[in-house]
């Protein structure tokens, strides 16, 4: 507002030397301003990049997650190429999911050598105690 008020005393050019802006922008403030009013200054909605996935198909997901709470990102990934005809990178489907606050929960990793019948035998041999007697 100020530097609109300034242009009118001091010239474009000169304000939009000391305000550091170009000409231009300057030039298009005081066309919405004179448009607009102080209404032709605000920013306006429908900027910015609109989203892959509408609401609706937001929802379906959101559905479809909790009908299949074991699913995998791959399999997220196709479900929404599928039905939506939407591809998308596993990136972008990782970060859906968080935005619909789920998490992605990975096994731990098994070590190749590890013997799952070693495992299952010291199992049964432990009571489940500790050195001190608790459990």
């Amino acid at each position: 507002m100020q530097a609109i008020l300034s242009a009118k005393a001091h010239g474009i050019k000169t304000v939009a030397t000391i305000y550091d802006i170009t000409r231009a922008t300057l030039m298009s403030w005081i066309k919405n301003f004179q448009e607009d009013f102080e209404a032709g200054l605000t920013i306006k909605a429908g900027r910015g990049r609109r989203p892959y996935l509408s609401q609706e198909i937001q929802e379906d997901i959101r559905q479809f997650i909790k009908r299949n709470p074991t699913i995998t990102l791959r399999e997220l990934k196709q479900y929404i190429a599928d039905n939506h005809s939407i591809i998308i990178s596993l990136a972008t489907t990782h970060r859906f999911m968080k935005k619909l606050s789920f998490s992605y929960i990975t096994p731990r990793p098994a070590h190749y050598k590890s013997n799952k019948t070693a495992q299952e035998e010291f199992k049964k041999k432990s009571s489940g105690k500790n050195k001190k007697g608790r459990a």
